[in-house]
């Protein structure tokens, strides 16, 4: 088999005939919407892997260290003779972070889920146009190139925004930079 750059052929379904210019012109521009919402698909599930993996990291550590959450002795003076009592003392922190953890476990949950479904719909999306580059149509397969070739340029960026260090001087420490 090889390529060939006609308008004749079916595309994916037994309905999708390509007798004519437009039908053909209809099929170019399908394929290579698809081949785009193609790469934003990935990009979406790439983005959510991120977050998933940064947010339940910083939820732990951004406000509330182990250290922190343990009880503490709140004392007005240097040798601890004026401590409260352990009655009058701020319940364990224990309990609120033990929450916290389970919150985040509910939202990792529901990201899982959502990438879930999105593989499943990229999956799709990708067999069928795999398929529609089966028919051999040289057109069909330059239109599907190309609307990757574009859907990973409009999309691209937005990968290089989330993955970028946060500052110029990630890398440094104290100054000094290696």
């Amino acid at each position: 088999m090889s390529f060939y750059f006609g308008r004749s052929g079916t595309l994916l379904f037994p309905s999708w005939v390509l007798e004519s210019t437009e039908d053909l012109v209809g099929g170019i521009v399908a394929m290579f919407v698809l081949a785009v919402v193609f790469e934003g698909l990935r990009t979406l599930q790439e983005f959510l892997a991120y977050l998933a993996a940064t947010r339940s990291k910083q939820t732990l550590t951004k406000n509330d260290s182990v250290i922190e959450m343990l009880p503490r002795k709140s004392c007005s003076s240097e040798n601890g003779d004026d401590c409260n009592p352990p009655s009058a003392r701020k319940p364990s922190k224990f309990l609120t972070w033990a929450e916290k953890l389970r919150e985040i476990e509910k939202k990792a949950v529901l990201l899982y889920w959502v990438q879930s479904v999105i593989q499943v719909v990229r999956v799709g999306v990708a067999y069928l146009l795999m398929l529609a580059v089966m028919t051999f149509n040289g057109w069909i397969f330059l239109s599907i190139a190309f609307g990757s070739g574009v859907g990973y340029f409009a999309f691209g960026w937005i990968k290089f925004l989330f993955t970028r260090p946060k500052s110029a001087n990630a890398g440094c420490s104290n100054g000094n930079c290696s």
